[in-house]
């Protein structure tokens, strides 16, 4: 318990002079009680023996007396009561300072004025001092749960809050703020990074439809724009397109346009069949293939410091109308992340359409073109049908005219064919026609005996190999081959020969070249007269001379 708001060792530090002069005070006021009892005593004893006059002397010494105890009690009470207050004044001084500067500082902490500069000094071991420790405590954990608050304004989200004990509430609660600031800066990175997706995702897209939009009129051009702006753009090492070719619906491919890597420009020749190696499934089977562990080889990123194997790959199909109409394929040394395969899936339907839109306006300015120089091409050919519509005119009148000449000329021709063949049947002369290889052409009845033939016509195109032997034949052929490069022929050779018969004869032989109506050189004629008979007759003149010449 304690007095007059004093602490306790206070009151046990002044309590002893205290009692002693309460005791004092007591001891006195007691002894003077027992004077004024003994002198009421006496004077009762007077009464009963002494006259009035000493009982009224005793009794006004007895209220004398009385007087005084009455007035000294008044006086040792305010001497107790102004000692004990001036020791309990001098007592409190102390403990009215801390006091003030507890309340100073309670009413700071109350306006939230907190620092570490206001700690109250601790000053001996009494109640008042464990307050004031306990006050510097609070001031403390105040100090830290600020410095703890500021570091997470800041923040610093890491920070931590020390000395803080498991009924703390308002540490607690600052930790359950830091952990769900840590978890909204956490959604918050999340959502600008997804944004940042987005705002990649939405750029790329609008970058590519305006690129798609301009026209053109090679599909080599547009498919390396579309693969150069996806390499830059992505970020990655390379890439290709390839686009169908069914130009034989028997044997459609697909046919390398474009190669992009390295902000350099390739050009390759490649042509993969369908559901041949990767580009050739994923066009079967219209879905996007994305490997992160390549066959050994199977493409190789080259720069000036060298090649290596690519981390990624990533191949997607370009579909328009439920048709491939080609492949991207790219690979990179890094790993593409989900949303720009989504983007790259997402841009592939608008190059798709985009394809499929420039070929069929190639093929329609192809067939217009082909039109127009078709209509062109009519319109010559109209004009040269007209021209030889004219020519054709002309000519019939020529030709009516060259008719004419010609039903003249046959009339002559035909006289002479049949004044030719009146010689060629009725001579006994041997007449012969041969062209420059010095094959028959023609021959007159007469020859036909030499020959193991019915008919003239069986001599057209045979030779003389066909009838003598080898070395004659070579003869005739060698002569008349001279004939036909000198163009100089000979008249009336007398030769002797043995036909394929075996008939025995000597002819006559005049052989020339034979020229025809332009004059041009078409091989020989010759003309051959059996004469076997005046040779006989010769012979036998000869014989006869010298039969006459032997009997003289």
């Amino acid at each position: 318990m304690r007095l007059f708001n004093i602490p306790l060792r206070m009151q046990q530090k002044w309590m002893l002079p205290v009692i002693l002069s309460a005791i004092a005070v007591v001891l006195m006021l007691s002894i003077y009680h027992y004077n004024v009892a003994d002198r009421v005593a006496e004077t009762e004893k007077i009464r009963s023996g002494e006259d009035e006059a000493v009982i009224a002397s005793q009794e006004k010494e007895i209220e004398s007396a009385l007087e005084n105890y009455t007035l000294y009690s008044w006086l040792l009470g305010l001497f107790g009561v102004a000692l004990v207050g001036g020791v309990a004044w001098y007592a409190s001084r102390p403990s009215a300072r801390a006091l003030k500067q507890i309340h100073t500082v309670l009413e700071a902490m109350g306006r939230g004025q907190v620092s570490s500069s206001m700690k109250v000094k601790e000053e001996g071991k009494d109640e008042l001092a464990n307050i004031i420790r306990s006050i510097n405590r609070l001031m403390d954990d105040y100090t830290e749960k600020i410095r703890f608050s500021t570091e997470v304004q800041e923040g610093h989200l890491d920070a931590e809050l020390h000395e803080i004990h498991e009924g703390d509430r308002l540490g607690q609660s600052l930790i359950r703020l830091r952990e769900k600031l840590k978890q909204a800066e956490i959604e918050s990175a999340e959502r600008e990074k997804e944004e940042k997706k987005r705002r990649w995702t939405n750029e790329g897209i609008a970058r590519f439809s305006e690129l798609l939009r301009q026209n053109h009129d090679r599909l080599e051009d547009l498919g390396y724009l579309i693969i150069s702006e996806l390499v830059n753009y992505l970020n990655v090492n390379q890439g290709g397109i390839f686009l169908l070719n069914d130009n034989d619906p028997e044997d459609p491919f697909f046919e390398l346009k474009a190669a992009y890597a390295f902000d350099r420009r390739k050009y390759l020749n490649a042509q993969i069949k369908p559901g041949e190696g990767l580009v050739g499934t994923c066009a079967i089977e219209k879905q996007s293939i994305y490997l992160t562990e390549l066959p050994q080889d199977y493409i190789r990123i080259t720069s000036g410091l060298g090649d290596a194997n690519p981390e990624c790959l990533l191949i997607v199909p370009l579909i328009a109308d439920e048709q491939v109409t080609g492949v991207l394929e790219m690979a990179s040394f890094r790993k593409l992340e989900q949303y720009e395969i989504d983007f790259v899936e997402k841009v592939a339907e608008s190059i798709a359409a985009t394809i499929s839109s420039s070929r069929t306006n190639i093929q329609t300015k192809q067939l217009l073109e082909k039109s127009q120089q078709q209509a062109e091409e009519m319109r010559s050919q109209e004009e040269e049908m007209r021209q030889n519509m004219e020519e054709m005119q002309s000519t019939q009148e020529e030709l009516s005219r060259k008719i004419e000449d010609n039903e003249t000329m046959h009339r002559e021709l035909s006289k002479e064919k049949a004044l030719l063949d009146a010689l060629l049947n009725n001579l006994p002369d041997y007449i012969y026609f041969k062209d420059r290889s010095s094959k028959f052409i023609r021959i007159s009845k007469s020859m036909l005996p030499l020959f193991p033939v019915n008919d003239v016509d069986e001599m057209i195109g045979k030779s003389d190999f066909d009838f003598h032997q080898k070395e004659a034949a070579q003869g005739m052929y060698d002569e008349e081959q001279e004939i036909i490069r000198t163009e100089q022929g000979f008249q009336d050779k007398m030769q002797h020969e043995i036909t394929e018969t075996g008939k025995d004869q000597w002819v006559s032989v005049t052989k020339l070249p034979l020229y025809d109506q332009d004059g041009e050189l078409m091989g020989t004629f010759g003309i051959s007269k059996d004469v076997t008979r005046f040779k006989q007759l010769e012979s036998e003149a000869h014989n006869k001379a010298g039969n006459r010449k032997g009997n003289r």
